[in-house]
């Protein structure tokens, strides 16, 4: 925990230092082709948890729907 605390602080530095030097603009982390892909992948997995989460709990719905 503390060191997510410590490394959290730092993210919240890093990224305001970049988005005051980007005059605020979110593009600036996509310019490199590595970070666009990074960027994708991390999209991706995050869509392919809440998917499965759905998809594990769409049978106890349809159980519901069918009572």
């Amino acid at each position: 925990m503390v060191l997510a605390t410590v490394l959290a602080q730092m993210l919240e530095t890093s990224l305001q230092q970049s988005l005051l030097i980007s005059q605020g603009s979110p593009l600036v982390f996509i310019t490199r082709p590595i970070s666009a892909v990074f960027i994708g992948l991390a999209i991706l997995s995050l869509v392919r948890g809440v998917w499965k989460q759905m998809k594990s709990h769409a049978p106890e719905i349809a159980e519901e729907d069918e009572s």
